[in-house]
């Protein structure tokens, strides 16, 4: 959040108007200046182990970042620009990496804002919630809100043209009865006909991936990798936990 308020900030007309636009790649490297400085290793234990600030694990920019520090012999001190000339091409790398964490989330989440123009301009956008589509128990006011994608989200996302890939969690219910629940909540936020192809995965808990298209190109696309994937496990001995819809 502060990445967006720096870059609208600093993109805000001589009159005080508010930009239309921002770029992603943009608002994604601030992620990256804001974070450099918190990479610093501290002493958090009695026998001086140096730890690092640490986010989730499947999208640790700060650890990604501190690992790039011991990596090219850079102490605490250096600067960003340090940092980069370093390595040119690796930090090029892995700016690229990081900035697309920042896309896929939070940006992802920020689809609208001002006059409902979008902050990120994409074809296909990967939403990877921690449990998936909204439910009834985790309302928008909740705390536990930010733990889901809702269903307006989605909406706006097709609306603008944007396909979906959506991360779900599954609970104790039948998959087929979870499955159509899902594909019937994203169906009632557009009018807009609709492809929805589900990957299942999971031997003990239920865990899935819904490819939500308006794109008949993408749905035929989509069909193919499926098929490459089901053809790819064919006679492996899990191969069962993997379920295609």
């Amino acid at each position: 959040m502060l990445a967006l308020i720096d870059v609208a900030a600093e993109r805000t007309g001589p009159g005080g108007s508010a930009p239309e636009t921002l770029s992603a790649k943009e608002v994604g490297r601030r992620v990256i200046e804001l974070y450099w400085p918190q990479t610093i290793p501290y002493r958090a234990t009695a026998q001086g182990e140096l730890r690092v600030l640490s986010q989730a694990p499947q999208n640790d920019i700060p650890a990604k970042l501190a690992m790039w520090r011991p990596a090219h012999l850079l102490g605490p001190g250096a600067s960003l620009e340090e940092a980069r000339a370093a390595d040119p091409t690796g930090w090029a790398a892995l700016e690229a990496e990081l900035v697309a964490i920042v896309i896929g989330m939070p940006l992802a989440k920020l689809q609208r804002f001002g006059d409902g123009r979008r902050v990120v301009g994409s074809d296909l956008v990967f939403l990877d919630p921690d449990n998936g589509l909204q439910v009834r128990s985790a309302p928008l006011t909740s705390p536990l809100a930010s733990k889901y994608a809702t269903v307006a989200e989605i909406a706006a996302l097709l609306d603008d043209g944007i396909d979906v890939i959506l991360y779900q969690h599954g609970n104790r219910a039948p998959w087929p009865e979870q499955r159509a629940h899902v594909c019937a909540q994203i169906a009632s936020g557009t009018d807009r006909p609709l492809t929805i192809r589900s990957l299942r995965f999971g031997a003990f808990g239920v865990r899935a991936f819904f490819c939500i298209t308006t794109s008949p190109l993408l749905a035929d696309s989509v069909e193919r990798g499926l098929d490459t994937l089901q053809s790819r496990v064919e006679g492996w001995e899990r191969s069962g936990y993997l379920l295609v819809e």
